[in-house]
């Protein structure tokens, strides 16, 4: 089976499988340039971050974690917030992958891009639904779900999470705990090759790119997400941070207020196999914490396969020593009758 993603030996990035050969002839002729990250803005934060908190690079108690270099994206007086966080998932991932020509991609693609994606299979339910599949030019909202379907389409591995208040009081912090192990433990950021990428972060009517947290004190509840907010203004924001001053950046455990309903989609440095991806067309979501119940029903479900095996290699097994019996039943009673008949 062809892999949909290519790996180039030489820079370590995903290529479309048919794109491959063409990247690799700019290695022999020289021409390759990486892409590079021109916004100033996320430098400013890093070197913010550790005026405040001092260089960690060396420490195992950390204060604050961020991922990989990426872009803002502001959207002014338009509905746009969860196309401008795409954007800038986009702009980190370039590290790894050869995403839509090296370039950030307009709303009006992106557009275009999901709606291609629900003609090829991808979320058909939510398409036809919610959107009647419809969306270019239409100036509608989009949230985690269509952020995973983009992604999906494109092969690049990610994986919604729901937090849902309804059902769990501290669903706040289970959230910022969550994104602390995100960053703590990135499966692929001890590679220094690979990058971590930021997680897409909804909530009601918006959603916020998170690029980082911050812990600044023991309790429970001393955790600060650092965000980019696409309704900020790019230089606005790299003047804020230029004075040290990340208000505009950090949002507190409190901060959501009465929400009790949000999503993360949080992308990862590996393509889909073709095969995943085929899956990937039917969106699923992992819930956090996992709902204790369907945990219960799941192990006691497991519970009665193990039994129900069991049970059958119980059978099985009795059904061999009924046999084996039978045989041996069988040849006494043939030794019998021959013993009996040299007598006679």
């Amino acid at each position: 089976m062809t892999e949909l993603y290519k790996k180039c030996k030489e820079c370590g990035r995903y290529f479309f499988h048919t794109k491959l050969k063409a990247h690799k002839k700019l290695h022999s002729t020289n021409q390759y340039k990486p892409v590079k990250i021109k916004n100033q803005l996320f430098v400013v934060i890093r070197n913010a971050l550790e005026a405040l908190h001092g260089d960690q690079t060396k420490t195992k108690e950390r204060s604050y974690y961020l991922c990989d270099a990426l872009e803002h994206q502001y959207q002014g007086f338009e509905q746009s917030c969860g196309f401008r966080n795409i954007q800038m998932a986009i702009s980190n991932l370039f590290t790894n992958f050869s995403v839509v020509k090296d370039t950030i991609p307009s709303v009006l693609t992106i557009e275009k891009m999901i709606e291609v994606a629900w003609s090829k299979g991808f979320d058909v339910e939510g398409g036809t639904e919610i959107y009647n599949n419809k969306l270019v030019g239409m100036g509608k909202w989009i949230g985690a779900t269509e952020c995973s379907t983009f992604f999906n389409y494109l092969g690049i591995k990610n994986q919604i999470y729901d937090f849902d208040g309804t059902k769990n009081e501290n669903i706040l912090l289970h959230l910022y705990e969550f994104v602390w192990d995100y960053f703590q433990n990135y499966p692929q950021s001890k590679k220094k090759t690979e990058n971590v990428p930021p997680l897409y972060f909804q909530y009601s009517s918006h959603s916020l790119t998170i690029i980082g947290i911050e812990k600044f004190g023991n309790k429970a509840c001393d955790y600060n997400l650092i965000v980019y907010n696409p309704l900020k203004e790019t230089n606005d924001l790299i003047r804020s941070a230029s004075q040290l001053y990340l208000d505009p950046f950090r949002k507190s455990i409190d901060f959501l207020g009465n929400i009790k309903l949000f999503q993360i989609v949080q992308l990862y440095n590996t393509p889909w196999t073709q095969e995943e991806r085929e899956k990937s067309k039917i969106i699923s979501s992992k819930l956090v914490p996992p709902d204790e119940n369907s945990e219960e029903s799941e192990s006691e479900s497991e519970k009665e396969k193990e039994n129900e095996k069991e049970k059958e290699e119980e059978d099985i097994e009795n059904e061999k020593e009924g046999k084996e019996e039978e045989e041996i039943g069988n040849e006494n009673e043939k030794v019998q009758n021959k013993s009996s008949q040299e007598k006679n």
